[in-house]
């Protein structure tokens, strides 16, 4: 997703999970769209836009990384607002 994320074009992009044991067949599909939203404090977002239309919108949290000054990217998960490095999809 970082990928995603650093890409100058800031263009969407569909992002699908397949079942393996079932011959691939598609079980979620989103369009993972980066920006910046407005406001009080502009926070870095990411929203995911489902088949069925409907959204989600995660905040981007960056943490410094200890020991080469690097940075590790988080999501902020909107029930418990804890910062998460993976998303899942559920049915």
């Amino acid at each position: 997703m970082r990928a995603n994320l650093d890409d100058p074009r800031r263009i969407p992009y569909l992002l699908v999970w397949k079942d393996e044991r079932h011959g691939g067949e598609v079980k979620e599909a989103v369009r993972l769209l980066h920006y910046v939203a407005c406001g009080k404090e502009a926070s870095d977002c990411v929203e995911l836009k489902r088949t069925d239309e409907s959204t989600t919108v995660l905040r981007i949290v960056w943490r410094a990384l200890p020991s080469n000054r690097g940075r590790a990217l988080f999501l902020l998960c909107p029930y418990c607002n804890a910062p998460r490095r993976h998303v899942y999809g559920w049915e």
